[in-house]
């Protein structure tokens, strides 16, 4: 990035700020990202728990099982 391509501080905090208000005002079903989409369904079939104690360290592994029934039209 060259000198006179070097954004201002305030204008970087207040895009920094902006991405984070996106983010919150954002429709997360909407958005594609591990959301349903609005032709589908999804149910939950099994949801486990697992958690080890090695030492000073917790091991947690958990696993969810869905189906999802897609209406194409």
């Amino acid at each position: 990035m060259t000198p006179q391509d070097k954004k201002p501080l305030m204008r970087c905090i207040g895009e920094f700020f902006g991405h984070i208000i996106r983010a919150v005002r954002q429709d997360v079903s909407a958005s594609g990202r591990g959301g349903a989409s609005e032709d589908s369904d999804r149910q939950v079939i099994e949801a486990s728990r697992c958690e080890e104690r090695r030492g000073d360290v917790i091991v947690r592994e958990t696993r969810v099982r869905e189906v999802e029934f897609r209406s194409d039209e």
